[in-house]
């Protein structure tokens, strides 16, 4: 049986005395098929069972963790293959452009960025963002809304709000500019009581990003590992299904669209009750992007939100809403 094409792994379960693991071990040693031992004995037993550890037949108690382990050598050999057909990520060197953007930043003296500052940041890696200005009075808020067309968001932008909206320093939707000119005076008040005494830059005039797909892109990193890229559901939600997909950095795009397929989510950007079907191809783009930055500032970035990055329909690209970066001291 374990010679026919459609088998990779032979399971064998029983109690297993000395006789039939010397069997058991035989038939391992005569094919190139995987094989494992379910032990439906007691764990106190000897028969049969030291000697199948001794000749590291792989040996399981129960059939979950059996199942688990068949289905990780699964995902091992899938990942193999894929490698070997797609490559590994491979990250350009840095460009003087992006050189020049993480000095500016470094330059401010403080290693949390605000809103605005984090955009300057992935904008240099070819990352979308959302249309947007900094106004340092009501009045100048109302010419960047025009500027920019209503409706519009205010924030306030500020490195030493990391919460925005639990602060009560954002205003979605705004349509005239009386709404603006409230809208600044409400969130620079919020912004000083949420951070006395900390740096507010202004106030964020930003486009309403409508019609799309609200996703996540992060950066973290691993003592060990290195940088580690995340994707997953936008907004809050992300914090409440942590349906995310986690790779390390830099990825290849075929990686990209596999993160993409892993997350229960992304069933949104591809249609979903007479929705349209989400620009995937751009999302990609952004992924290895990011990946690209994880690498090349490992040692200064620490980590990074982008959330949302909102997924336009199809031909549409993105545009990332809101972002956060954070240096290393």
């Amino acid at each position: 049986m374990s010679e026919q094409p459609e088998i990779g792994t032979l399971v064998v379960a029983s109690a297993g005395s000395d006789a039939q693991a010397e069997q058991v071990i035989a038939q391992r040693d005569a094919s190139e098929r995987g094989l494992a031992f379910l032990w439906t004995g007691t764990r106190s037993a000897t028969a049969g069972l030291s000697r199948l550890k001794e000749a590291r037949v792989p040996v399981f108690y129960v059939p979950d963790k059996l199942a688990f382990g068949l289905r990780t050598l699964l995902n091992y050999h899938q990942w193999r293959d894929s490698r070997q057909t797609d490559g590994f990520g491979q990250c350009p060197a840095i460009t003087q452009d992006q050189e020049q953007t993480v000095a500016g930043l470094k330059a401010l003296g403080r290693t949390a960025f605000s809103e605005h500052e984090s955009k300057r940041l992935i904008s240099a890696w070819g990352v979308p963002v959302a249309q947007e200005i900094t106004a340092s009075d009501p009045a100048t808020a109302v010419t960047a809304a025009e500027s920019i067309r209503f409706p519009v968001a205010v924030k306030a932008d500020s490195p030493d709000i990391l919460h925005k909206t639990e602060a009560g320093v954002v205003r979605l939707g705004l349509n005239s500019a009386e709404q603006v000119r409230s809208a600044v005076e409400e969130v620079m008040s919020n912004a000083a009581l949420a951070a006395p005494g900390g740096t507010i830059n202004g106030a964020l005039v930003q486009e309403m990003v409508s019609g799309g797909v609200e996703v996540i892109v992060g950066v973290s990193y691993d003592q060990q590992l290195g940088p580690v890229l995340l994707f997953g559901t936008g907004g809050v939600t992300v914090e409440v299904y942590n349906d995310v997909a986690l790779r390390l950095c830099p990825i290849s795009r075929a990686e990209a669209v596999e993160m993409i397929d892993q997350v229960k989510g992304s069933r949104l950007l591809k249609g979903f009750r007479g929705s349209p079907s989400a620009d995937v191809d751009a999302l990609a783009d952004v992924l290895v992007q990011v990946s690209h930055m994880a690498s090349q500032l490992e040692g200064t970035l620490s980590e990074l939100d982008i959330n949302p990055l909102m997924v336009l329909p199809e031909g549409q690209g993105v545009r990332a809403v809101d972002a956060l970066a954070v240096f290393r001291e």
